[in-house]
Formats: C-alpha cells, structure tokens, sequence
C-alpha cells in the first residue's frame, strides 16, 4: 500500500463525522439473561475500575462522553487463540451542546463516527441507515494462559459499502470476523479510552494505519485483527 492512500485513509480518520445517536447492529446478540461468558466479561469489567465509563479520546486529544457496556446485548464467539466476548456500548446520558462546524454533536443519546461521505449523505436525505456504526467493549481470553483483556472496537463500513448493503451493512463485522468485501474502517481504544490503532478496509483487505501493543495478564499482545 502506497503512503498516499495510508494518509488519505489516516485523514479520513480524522474527519470522520461523529452524530447524536448509534445505529447498531443487533442480529448477533441475546437480549435475555446473560450468558455464562457474558457473567464472566461482566465480572472482568468491575474489576477494571471503569464505574463512571469509558471516555474515548480521539487522536487529536477530545475527549467524548462516557460509555457503559450494555449488558443485554453480549455476544461471544471464538477462534483458535481466543474467546472474545462483545457488549454493545451505550451513551451516559447527559447533554453537550454542539459545535458550531457541526462535525461533533453528543446529545443525551450520545454519538456515533461515520466516514464523512455517509455523513454528507445522512445530511441529504436524513436516512439513519447511513448512520451505521458498531460500539462494542471487546474482551478476549488467551486459550493457552488464561490471561484477559479488554478494549474498544469501533467499526464503520464507507458509502460505496454501506450503499450496497444499507439495510444491514455491519451484519459479519466482528473482532473475530469480517466480511470478504468489507471497506470501512476499524478502530481501536484501550481501556482508558485512548486511541490505540487502526485499519483501513478497502474491498477486504486490511491496511494497519498505526499500532501500540497493550497487555493482557500474562502475555503482550496486539490487538489489530
């Protein structure tokens, strides 16, 4: 991949829009009484010290409004190396006044990151399924050590991707899973909210824009996929 497209993709990044609600997709979860992997990934959070939510600091350093795991939507899946559970994340709410660019707005129901053309296309016809964007708490168990961690996953496909899957477009987006022709963007933050890393997706295949490993309790690991 050429450095041109690696800033093209790095500068989407940072002007991609954030709104006033999160359309996400629900088609994985279980809405009923929580799984013993969901009990597990609960009890895991309580002891990170995350009572008051998880604040996502973008790139540039602002910082957003605090986020809880919805412990109703909890799916888990696994690979060879690891048990992943994933919580969708809600809003705290409370209300933020607006920008006066209108590129950042955070109301009582929170916010949600778009690539800038499902932004400007949202604005046109006022459509929320141009709005898609999943929020999720990841949190991964080592098979061979035991060892836990725990992060932020944001996903959200481009226009071209969302256009020709409006009706569900992040259906086979997971930590674990991605669909084959997927173009969007993946982004990551630990759990203190910081900005960790990022893959740009064009038509399925994977460009890394940045990487910083983080711990889990026994091992370093990265947390790209």
């Amino acid at each position: 991949m050429n450095k041109s497209i690696l800033k093209q993709a790095f500068l989407l990044l940072l002007s991609a829009g954030i709104f006033n609600s999160c359309m996400t997709d629900d088609t994985f979860f279980s809405k009923e009484k929580l799984s013993p992997e969901g009990m597990d990934a609960q009890v895991w959070y309580n002891h990170q010290g995350n009572k008051e939510g998880i604040r996502l600091i973008s790139p540039n350093g602002q910082k957003h409004s605090p986020l809880l795991p919805d412990w109703r939507m909890v799916f888990s899946n696994e690979d060879e190396q690891y048990k992943v559970t994933e919580v969708n994340l809600k809003p705290i709410r409370k209300k933020h006044p607006s920008n006066e660019k209108g590129d950042i707005i955070e109301s009582e129901t929170g916010f949600i990151m778009m690539d800038p053309e499902c932004a400007e296309k949202f604005r046109e016809t006022d459509d929320k399924r141009y709005m898609a964007c999943n929020i999720r708490l990841i949190i991964r168990t080592n098979k061979e050590t035991g060892g836990k961690d725990g992060f932020v996953m944001i996903a959200y496909p481009d226009l071209p991707y969302l256009e020709a899957h409006l009706d569900n477009p992040l259906q086979h987006i997971t930590y674990l899973e991605r669909d084959k022709e997927f173009s969007g963007m993946v982004i990551y933050h630990d759990m203190d909210g910081n900005w960790v890393n990022a893959c740009k997706y064009i038509d399925g295949k994977r460009y890394n824009l940045r990487i910083r490993k983080i711990q889990d309790e026994k091992s370093e690991t990265t947390i790209t996929r």
